[in-house]
């Protein structure tokens, strides 16, 4: 059976317009004022879907809409998804509910009051700062606060993984499993592990 790429359909209302995103058998809309899925979401949802998550209590820091979430709900993994924007929670459960899968979604700061995973992912707002400091895009307090927390909250065994890019400053040390080459900058998924 041929596998389904990542596709993208951009709607134009009256109001506005919104995007929807098709990953497999999943659909996950855009939300206002939330980061939507493009070429590093896609490679993130791919790698996942090779992860064997069923019965693993995952974690997706910085949500977003919630694309890594369902991929792994859908996986079978119990997932609490958090994100620091109250947009993203709120964009996160809506796109759970809407591909009839529940997760766990917490307005947070990376992990506070989280407990321990299995599986960590994390597709970090990895471009340097520049003119637009939108937390959606850069912020690398968020980068180092999720590598310098990542062990205490990764189970005996457990496995987390980070998404940079080849122009973040902050670079996670461990094993990269996926990179992707774009025009101006290479993305790379790196492991972390806990033995």
């Amino acid at each position: 059976m041929a596998k389904k790429k990542f596709k993208v359909i951009i709607e134009i209302y009256s109001q506005g317009w919104k995007m929807k995103f098709f990953h497999q058998d999943i659909t996950v809309e855009s939300c206002d004022g939330v980061y939507f899925p493009r070429e590093d979401s896609e490679m993130f949802a791919d790698f996942i879907e090779e992860l064997d998550l069923v019965g693993k209590r995952a974690l997706d820091v910085g949500c977003g809409t919630g694309i890594l979430s369902v991929v792994m709900a859908k996986k079978g993994a119990h997932v609490v998804s958090t994100d620091i924007n109250e947009r993203a929670v709120e964009c996160t459960l809506k796109n759970a509910k809407t591909n009839g899968i529940a997760v766990n979604a917490v307005l947070t700061d990376v992990f506070d009051g989280l407990g321990s995973f299995d599986v960590i992912v994390f597709n970090s707002p990895y471009l340097p700062p520049g003119d637009e400091n939108d937390i959606m895009w850069t912020n690398e307090h968020a980068i180092e606060k999720f590598l310098t927390g990542v062990g205490e909250h990764l189970k005996k065994g457990g496995r987390a993984y980070i998404l940079v890019s080849s122009l973040t400053r902050v670079q996670p040390t461990g094993r990269v499993v996926r990179t992707k080459k774009l025009d101006f900058e290479e993305l790379k998924i790196v492991e972390i592990s806990k033995i």
